[in-house]
């Protein structure tokens, strides 16, 4: 159902059908330029997701620490994939697999342990803007 929360499509289509609507949206939102995207951990476990974002983005892999996750996700019980169990080895369950992937599809890996917000978005935006030209100018 279009607008449903991700509960609910886990719920009625699991996670493979979750995955199609995501890489369907992002094959979508794709083709328009000049935006950022900000995917969901789990869009590189499609190996055409990974192609599309190859093929048409600049992708930049926001590295964050388990502690740091575990601190942004506490109050958070909307994702189905965190609902029951142990939050922090499920998330390194997680990692271990994109992990690779993300790193495999990113042309930036931008790590953003210990930054406050302010600090962590002027040094990601100097990091894109130098990658973005060298690659401009490759």
């Amino acid at each position: 159902a279009a607008g449903a929360s991700v509960t609910t499509i886990f719920e009625l289509e699991g996670e493979a059908g979750f995955r199609q609507r995501e890489e369907r949206l992002l094959e979508e939102v794709l083709h328009a330029h000049s935006q950022v995207i900000a995917t969901g951990g789990g869009a590189v476990l499609s190996p055409a997701s990974r192609d599309l974002m190859g093929r048409r983005a600049f992708v930049v892999y926001v590295r964050v620490g388990l502690d740091h996750q575990l601190d942004r996700l506490a109050r958070d019980h909307s994702r189905p994939l965190l609902a029951s169990g142990d939050r922090a080895e499920k998330l390194q369950a997680l990692a271990k697999v994109r992990n690779p992937l993300y790193e495999s599809v990113a042309d930036l890996v931008f790590d953003s342990d210990g930054l406050d917000v302010s600090v962590a978005t002027r040094k990601l935006c100097h990091q894109v803007q130098t990658a973005w030209q060298r690659e401009q100018a490759a």
